[in-house]
């Protein structure tokens, strides 16, 4: 069930990076939902996928990396 939670969240993200605020919204909510090791499996995720969009998700990525690290 765990897993299914992770791709759920990549596919949201997925569905929703043509916006900003979207993007970052459910990058929150996910990071949130996720357990730690699942964050950072989603946190290295938006990076590779979402490189040449930094912008998209640095900001969302700031105020949750408090969740992320240990």
């Amino acid at each position: 069930m765990r897993q299914k939670m992770l791709e759920y969240s990549k596919m949201i993200l997925s569905k929703v990076s043509f916006s900003r605020a979207l993007f970052q919204k459910e990058y929150r909510k996910s990071l949130n939902i996720l357990e730690k090791s699942e964050a950072e499996a989603l946190r290295e995720w938006v990076q590779q996928n979402y490189l040449h969009q930094k912008d998209l998700w640095y900001t969302a990525d700031s105020s949750a990396e408090s969740h992320i690290v240990a």
